[in-house]
């Protein structure tokens, strides 16, 4: 379902976003660098999800309606029947928005961002726990790193900022960010708009004591070391991106991060048979990263960048 909201959201920012590129790696030596820790059912399996459990004889006459109405796959009627049951008022519009992001993007976002706003967090809500514990989101957070996440505010959070990124309305994501509790999740997505804004001072506090545990981590710590070097702390962010390159598979996307880093950190030293090994490594990742490129045509052309 991620994939399907992927490509509307890009297609109303009429753009192409990098960080909605997804890539896939055949690599096998080393530890598995996945965020994936157990299957949860996409949106568009909700309904099926519901509809598993059938509401018992003492189920109230407005749970067993608003069950039909997830069941029906409708979010139109969703709303209505949570219209007339408030109580039901968080998960519909959860999952009305979730499956309206492909026919009306800007109603699907709003919705969420009412079930974000409210509390409690919809993980505690009852209809979820008692019809979808097992519900979930896929979300492209960053460059190389998909988080599969349960139902709650932190997933959808993490979606709806995702969507505002790739539409351009970075404001708006930080705004959604900043105000969500700091998971590791957060303050990557946090640290890519920082990062992105030019702000590497905060992307240094940001990623403190931050450890290669997985492709969340790795890209963190990617991005400090880029920051690292655009303070003009070359030797730290030399040290950093090596740990980000410690292990051969985590993501593409990830190591072509930190190797352009490296790579530019070693032009910039006149460094330029080491730069561009390091720049023809990043492309062997990610054979279209345009950066890579870019610099190995300034040092073919006899510049420093």
């Amino acid at each position: 379902m991620m994939y399907r909201y992927r490509r509307y959201a890009l297609q109303q920012a009429a753009q192409d976003d990098l960080r909605f590129r997804w890539h896939s790696s055949a690599r096998d030596d080393g530890p598995v660098f996945r965020d994936l820790t157990w299957d949860f059912a996409e949106p568009d399996q909700y309904s099926e999800l519901v509809g598993k459990q059938k509401p018992g004889m003492m189920t109230s006459k407005a749970e067993k309606a608003f069950h039909a109405a997830v069941v029906s796959g409708d979010p139109g009627e969703m709303l209505r029947v949570a219209g007339q049951n408030p109580k039901y008022s968080n998960p519909a519009k959860a999952i009305a928005g979730l499956l309206s992001l492909e026919t009306d993007l800007d109603r699907g976002i709003s919705l969420i961002e009412e079930v974000v706003a409210a509390e409690p967090d919809l993980k505690k809500d009852h209809f979820v726990r008692k019809y979808l514990p097992d519900a979930g989101l896929s979300v492209l957070i960053a460059a190389g790193v998909m988080v599969h996440l349960p139902l709650q505010k932190i997933s959808l959070v993490l979606l709806v900022a995702e969507l505002h990124q790739a539409r351009g309305f970075v404001d708006e994501a930080a705004r959604l960010l900043e105000a969500a509790e700091p998971t590791t999740h957060i303050r990557l997505s946090l640290t890519e708009l920082a990062y992105d804004a030019k702000q590497f001072e905060k992307v240094l506090a940001m990623t403190e004591g931050v450890v290669n545990d997985d492709d969340v981590t790795a890209l963190m710590l990617a991005y400090r070391g880029r920051a690292l070097g655009e303070v003009g702390r070359t030797d730290e962010a030399i040290s950093v991106l090596a740990r980000t390159l410690e292990f051969t598979n985590q993501d593409p996307s990830i190591r072509a991060i930190a190797l352009v880093g490296r790579g530019i950190i070693n032009q910039a030293r006149g460094e330029f048979i080491l730069a561009q090994n390091d720049f023809t490594q990043a492309l062997m990742e990610v054979p279209d990263d345009e950066e890579a490129r870019q610099h190995i045509q300034q040092i073919i052309d006899g510049s420093d960048g």
